[in-house]
């Protein structure tokens, strides 16, 4: 006798086949079988007739890692059809916690239900709380770096590496299944191509992947391009390449070249794809605005350099300039990041949806940052 048994769906199995009328058995936590068994008997019969019944979807790049420990029901996955989250991107994962390494401010505020430093204890307590989807967990680059160099804005030096790579190697054995980076995030974005060599070595000897956050998605998109593809070519490594996009009017005409390099890449026996996200807007934390010489060093450097005046001018032109360099659209925009401040939330929604001009945008940004305690490390 089965578990359940799903009656009369059309089932499509994922290998790309067309839907076909099936039943589909399950026995535990397994797939007992598929066919015609409308004379088998099971504990829990559910007619499925005009209905599509399918694997469960799989989000590629989820940053669930810590809400899964508040909420590990997981309804906003589970209710689309997700059954398994692979955590840990764009450089930032939950564990290791060594070092200097601060979670992400969304994940920081929060009270969990149990303490954690090492990849080992953060899954001992995934496995507590019993999470509905299965857990795939990356290791973040920038967990690695600060753990070991903090938030220092320079390249590492050889003994550090060297730290970074059995710091690595520790998290990987006890589950890690690749390694992650975020490119445009500190410390990451201070990271050599040397840095990024070593440690996608490390994780290609181990069997596992290397997903990435480029150093790009605009200006730069086809160099970064480059160097993702280089690591697969110099180490063996496979590769996802984190939610592609071509931001910036100016780079919308880039997409058919990267898809191009993609092809090539993989033409030439490289293991290397990419995911991409069916909206245009993204979000992410404030101090990704600030350019590489301003961001480094720490929260409180950062906030020093803010408040001195020949540096506000500078960020100020900079900042502009982006701004208006990125916008796809005369008129109004939205403008959104993450930061658990209320004060922000309600610094932001004082005026909303009314048409702000570049030089408003930098000045609310700005002033945000000044005032506000929110983190920039």
């Amino acid at each position: 006798m089965f578990d359940f048994l799903i009656l009369g769906g059309e089932v499509l199995d994922g290998s790309g086949a067309p839907a076909r009328r099936a039943d589909v058995a399950i026995a535990g936590d397994r797939i007992a079988a598929v066919g015609d068994l409308a004379q088998a008997e099971a504990r829990t019969v559910l007619p499925a007739a005009g209905s599509i019944v399918c694997p469960g979807f799989i989000d590629v790049h989820s940053h669930s890692d810590t809400f899964l420990l508040l909420e590990p029901s997981a309804p906003s996955k589970i209710f689309q059809g997700v059954t398994t989250e692979i955590v840990g991107n764009c450089g930032a994962s939950t564990a290791p916690r060594t070092g200097a390494y601060m979670l992400p401010s969304d994940w920081r505020d929060k009270r969990y239900p149990g303490a954690w430093s090492s990849v080992a204890e953060y899954r001992a307590l995934l496995e507590q709380v019993r999470p509905a989807v299965n857990v795939v967990l990356l290791i973040g680059h920038n967990a690695i770096r600060a753990g070991i160099l903090g938030y220092v804005a320079r390249p590492a030096q050889a003994g550090e590496v060297r730290a970074m790579e059995q710091l690595l190697e520790r998290a990987l054995d006890e589950g890690g299944a690749g390694l992650s980076t975020g490119l445009i995030y500190t410390p990451g974005r201070y990271a050599a191509p040397e840095e990024l060599r070593a440690l996608t070595a490390v994780a290609a000897r181990l069997g596992k992947m290397y997903t990435s956050h480029m150093r790009s998605e605009g200006d730069q998109l086809l160099e970064a391009l480059d160097e993702t593809i280089g690591l697969a070519q110099a180490t063996g490594i496979r590769v996802e390449i984190s939610h592609l996009k071509t931001a910036g009017r100016r780079n919308w005409g880039k997409v058919d070249a990267a898809l191009d390099k993609i092809r090539a890449a993989r033409a030439a026996g490289l293991a290397i794809a990419a995911d991409r996200y069916p909206y245009t807007a993204s979000c992410t934390e404030l101090d990704v605005i600030l350019p590489g010489w301003a961001a480094g060093d720490g929260r409180a450097a950062v906030l020093a350099r803010l408040r001195e005046p020949a540096t506000r001018r500078r960020l100020r032109d900079e900042l502009l300039w982006r701004v208006a360099s990125y916008s796809s659209t005369k008129g109004t925009e939205m403008h959104t990041t993450k930061c658990s401040s209320p004060s922000f939330v309600n610094s932001l929604c004082a005026a909303p949806c009314r048409e702000r001009t570049a030089e408003s945008t930098t000045f609310v940004s700005m002033t945000i940052l000044d005032r506000l305690s929110i983190a920039v490390s």
